[in-house]
């Protein structure tokens, strides 16, 4: 299959990425246009019908790269198929800047854009970091206020005898257990908040 237009329907810009390579709209000045209409989720999938397109390229390039001197060429002859491949190569050169691009643009968004949450205000990035990692760090930071290490001290100081005063061994918590609690349920409900709360900023959001 030649080079050209794959005709994705996904939206407006989407059409116009699968017209790009063909040359109809690489020099068009509604370029520019189209996609400050994108939004970040439409960003997001448009970084992964690129790679698509690309993996599709890589594949076809495969397939075209050598004949047997026994074959006739896909493209009905040598030069042409070498055509072919040169145009598939120059289409993934093209791709993987569009992507760098798209990917600029979808990290600057999300540094730039601040957004509410539970009364204090997040970047985006903020909200993506917490969601990936710092909501479990912090829930792992409240945990670690428990007394595993001190019941397992206490079993051992038990077979050893009572304590130092001659009063029998036991746990004293340093710290508040309802203040462990309230931070443990607010980290958690941050957590299982953040995706709804993403999904309706990356659909409303446009690329800066």
């Amino acid at each position: 299959m030649p080079a050209q237009s794959t005709g994705l329907k996904i939206t407006l810009w989407f059409q116009f990425l699968s017209r790009f390579k063909s040359g109809d709209c690489a020099h068009n000045p509604s370029r520019r246009e189209i996609m400050t209409e994108v939004s970040l989720v439409e960003g997001m999938k448009g970084l992964a019908v690129l790679e698509k397109r690309m993996a599709k390229n890589i594949e076809q390039v495969r397939n075209y790269a050598c004949i047997l001197s026994s074959e006739r060429p896909a493209f009905g002859s040598e030069d042409e198929q070498k055509k072919e491949i040169g145009k598939l190569l120059q289409s993934n050169e093209d791709l993987m800047k569009e992507i760098i691009t798209l990917k600029e643009r979808i990290e600057r968004t999300n540094l730039d854009t601040k957004v509410q949450f539970d009364g204090v205000e997040y970047s985006i990035s903020a909200l993506l970091l917490i969601k990936r990692k710092v909501a479990k760090i912090m829930l792992d930071t409240y945990s670690a206020l428990n007394d595993k290490q001190a019941n397992g001290r206490m079993s051992m100081s038990s077979r050893m005898g009572s304590a130092p005063d001659g009063k029998p061994v036991h746990i004293v918590r340093l710290y508040d257990e309802r203040k462990k609690n309230d931070m443990l349920a607010k980290w958690q409900a941050m957590y299982d908040n953040i995706s709804s709360r993403l999904e309706v900023i990356n659909a409303t959001t446009k690329l800066l």
